[in-house]
């Protein structure tokens, strides 16, 4: 864009074999980045030109200079390909190191296991079929434990992006199943099988929120004692209420019933559900079964 400057937006598609809207985009995305913080040295684009199908760009005198890292960026890089090569197929692992080996002869650093990054991640062999029928536009079966109960399923999926959070990789992609999106935790994946048939969704339009209980769980309201306040305090609850004695009403969200239902059963006494009411007859139907067979043993 520095050397064709004001080259039409058309001639750019036709080069790259995308559409002028790609292009539009991409020229775009380059608005308000650079190599610091500093107004100045952010590349700055004309929208009135790309409006009228031409690419300008101002402010990329620095594009052609060899970058220079600080430590901090350097050492975000290390750890941002360490995360990288967790998931990476085999034949990206040697990019990844070179790259790796690189930016540690340019930090100076003689101790190449500054910076250690773990992901929970599946299997290489499993990782290097998901990998492959993403590429492929394929679908896949898959047997999945879930996260909140002791159960497996059968499922078979669209995958369609693959995100990192919170030390965990996920899967986002279409449940054939539920006839909607989902997200798989993949290092829950048992075994994955790779279909002959193609892909048939698309990404959410709104990327999909890993830890977003209150629009996609359910909602419970629990009585808490304190004793068991410690139990709670880790979850996102609201405080409706504190009676006498300390103990409070709280509202929150939950991705699965059962697994409030085994902490409830944890907790005894300690905590009372008041809402949903069938999960609150669940909690005394279990916990008479509990007791009749104590009584029988």
């Amino acid at each position: 864009l520095q050397v064709n400057e004001g080259i039409p937006v058309a001639e750019l598609a036709e080069r790259f074999g995308v559409s002028t809207a790609r292009i539009a985009k991409e020229v775009s995305s380059l608005a308000m980045t650079g190599t610091r913080s500093s107004h100045a040295e952010m590349i700055g684009i004309d929208y009135d030109s790309l409006e009228d199908g031409y690419a300008f760009i101002r402010n990329a005198d620095f594009m052609p200079r060899p970058l220079r890292l600080t430590v901090l960026e350097g050492a975000s890089l290390v750890a941002a390909l360490g995360v990288l090569r967790q998931m990476a197929d085999i034949d990206q692992v040697e990019i990844i190191d070179r790259v790796t080996t690189k930016l540690h002869s340019a930090l100076s650093t003689k101790n190449s296991n500054g910076v250690a990054v773990h992901v929970n991640a599946p299997a290489e062999d499993l990782r290097a079929s998901l990998n492959a029928a993403m590429r492929d536009g394929l679908q896949v079966e898959i047997e999945y434990a879930s996260e909140h109960s002791d159960s497996v399923s059968s499922r078979i999926i669209d995958p369609l992006t693959i995100t990192l959070e919170r030390g965990s990789a996920y899967l986002t992609a279409w449940c054939h199943r539920a006839e909607d999106h989902r997200i798989f935790r993949l290092d829950r994946v048992n075994s994955l099988r790779v279909l002959e048939s193609e892909i048939q969704a698309q990404p959410p339009r709104q990327p999909l929120e890993l830890f977003d209980f209150e629009t996609r769980g359910t909602a419970a309201i629990l009585e808490v004692s304190p004793d068991a306040r410690w139990i709670i305090e880790p979850c996102d609850s609201e405080l409706i209420s504190e009676g006498t004695g300390g103990t409070q009403t709280v509202r929150g969200h939950v991705a699965d019933l059962q697994w409030l239902l085994r902490l409830v059963l944890l907790a005894g006494t300690a905590i009372r559900v008041v809402e949903p009411r069938d999960l609150a007859e669940q909690v005394r139907a279990a916990a008479r079964s509990a007791l009749t067979a104590y009584d029988r043993s």
